[in-house]
């Protein structure tokens, strides 16, 4: 199984919902890295236009719970 690699934006898309749209983009990737459902990564791509310095890997072993 290979790694999970989101975006901020690509994560709140994905993951508003749960939260009833309450928490704006930041604040779900603040709580998500707080959790340790994600890790910030340096993007290799970043020095190409349009691509965010970071990405958020998600922990695979993440069960919620703690």
């Amino acid at each position: 199984m290979s790694d999970t690699f989101l975006t901020s934006k690509e994560l709140f898309q994905e993951y508003a919902p749960s939260f009833n749209f309450e928490l704006d983009e930041e604040e779900i990737l603040t709580k998500a890295i707080a959790v340790g459902f994600v890790t910030q990564v340096n993007n290799p791509r970043a020095n190409v236009i349009g691509h965010p310095e970071h990405l958020y890997m998600v922990n695979k072993n993440y069960n919620g719970e703690g």
